[in-house]
């Protein structure tokens, strides 16, 4: 209640404001994840192109 202090949204209003807040930081969490790997792919798959050529020179 507004009278203790608190801002009067009840357990509907506050479990939709937790899970908007959720669903924000999901979102960009996703978002710069997606960033950040594509940001460094084309490192990886140099990377595993190398690995590839020299397990096939040692003939493994």
């Amino acid at each position: 209640p507004h009278a203790s202090g608190g801002l009067a949204l009840g357990t509907y209003g506050t479990s939709a404001a937790l899970l908007a807040i959720l669903i924000a930081g999901i979102a960009y969490t996703h978002h710069h994840h997606e960033r950040s790997s594509a940001e460094f792919e084309p490192a990886l798959r140099e990377e595993t192109a190398v690995a590839a050529d020299t397990s096939r020179t040692r003939g493994t």
